[in-house]
């Protein structure tokens, strides 16, 4: 919470020292500051806070072109002369070891990702998924733990 609060502080410092207050200069304060904390985390007792907001941009991106990908990989089933021939599948995926808020958080995680779809969490702790086109369970399930679900408990944990 402290690295928190030193991030804003300095973003909003560099904002005002700049004399023009714009968004744009705000973002640049934060990715400047963001360097600071980096540079100096062993001596400011951020590391954790420096981790966690790393993970966060590389889940970012690659969360990104996850989506471009699928989408692509969609739109190419979709175009597809035979995609009448194509069917979905319904599978689970066990979240039982997930909190509710890094389960509500995977949950949105595999609804935006084109092609899956969580359909109902059941009382165990399962994800019912629906996938197009039909995948293989465990394929899917590796699929999710790989891109989903380990870098967002690298941000959560």
């Amino acid at each position: 919470m402290k690295a928190l609060l030193m991030h804003f502080l300095v973003a909003s410092v560099w904002t005002f020292l700049h004399g023009t207050t714009t968004l744009g200069g705000f973002v640049l304060g934060g990715i400047a500051s963001f360097f600071l904390l980096w540079v100096f985390q062993k001596v400011l007792h951020c590391e954790d806070y420096v981790r966690r907001v790393r993970a966060a941009l590389a889940f970012f991106v690659r969360f990104l072109v996850d989506v471009v990908r699928s989408n692509l990989a969609m739109a190419k089933l979709c175009l597809d002369p035979k995609v009448g021939s194509k069917e979905g599948s319904f599978t689970t995926y066990d979240v039982s070891d997930l909190s509710e808020t890094e389960t509500v958080l995977m949950a949105y995680l595999i609804n935006l990702t084109p092609g899956t779809t969580v359909a109902d969490r059941t009382d165990e702790g399962l994800f019912v998924l629906h996938s197009f086109p039909s995948m293989e369970s465990a394929e899917l399930a590796e699929r999710i733990h790989l891109t989903l679900r380990k870098p967002l408990l690298e941000i959560t944990r």
